[in-house]
């Protein structure tokens, strides 16, 4: 027996340049009469990305949340609320030309998976081509 909200929130001005677009979301999830190791856990995220910054079609993007995870249980047997699992994202994404679209990508976060020691840091890049 579950019972599951979200919220979730964009806005994206008028002009672009110095004001980013945000994007905000809330989750929580409740579970009564269960096995599972948590009744109550809830998370949330928010993300500003500015368009058009250094060059024409552009993105420069921020990106920080809490994780909906078991290990972040806010009530039941078990509960670890010392922990406070999160991620973060940074990103640029641009057009390497009139085909080709380049994101690189750091990432990161902490607690991600049952204690403190559960920490971590990555980076990636995306390619899109277009035909």
């Amino acid at each position: 027996n579950a019972t599951a909200y979200a919220l979730r929130t964009y806005w994206r001005p008028e002009e672009t340049g110095v004001i980013p677009e945000v994007s905000f979301g809330f989750d929580n999830l409740s579970m009564q009469g269960n096995h599972s190791r948590f009744e109550e856990a809830s998370s949330w995220f928010i993300g500003l990305g500015w368009k058009d910054v250094a060059r024409p079609d552009d993105t420069i993007g921020l990106a920080y949340g809490s994780l909906l995870n078991p290990t972040q249980m806010a009530e039941g047997a078990g509960a670890t609320n010392d922990l406070d699992p999160s991620l973060w994202e940074a990103y640029y994404s641009f057009m390497l030309n009139d085909s080709v679209q380049l994101t690189p990508a750091i990432y990161g976060g902490n607690d991600v998976h049952s204690d403190k020691a559960d920490d971590l840091v990555g980076a990636v890049l995306t390619a899109k081509f277009k035909f």
